[in-house]
């Protein structure tokens, strides 16, 4: 009797440290795929020329080279 409940508390913990396991993997994979998109987006800007203009995703508007109004 007590080593059944050992094994199955074993067992449980076991399953809990596996689901903690591939949680923390699937945060990891996001700040992964994150910092990688970050790079690439600002790989693209320094490519650009002065005066041209990058539209990502239809919600960043960025210019380059020109100076902003009222300054």
């Amino acid at each position: 009797m007590v080593l059944e409940k050992a094994t199955a508390a074993a067992g449980v913990a076991a399953l809990v440290v596996a689901r903690l396991g591939a949680q923390w993997l699937r945060a990891r994979a996001r700040v992964h795929l994150a910092r990688v998109h970050q790079q690439g987006a600002t790989d693209q800007l320094r490519e650009l020329s002065p005066g041209s203009t990058l539209t990502h995703l239809q919600l960043l508007r960025v210019e380059i080279g020109r100076q902003r109004r009222g300054r």
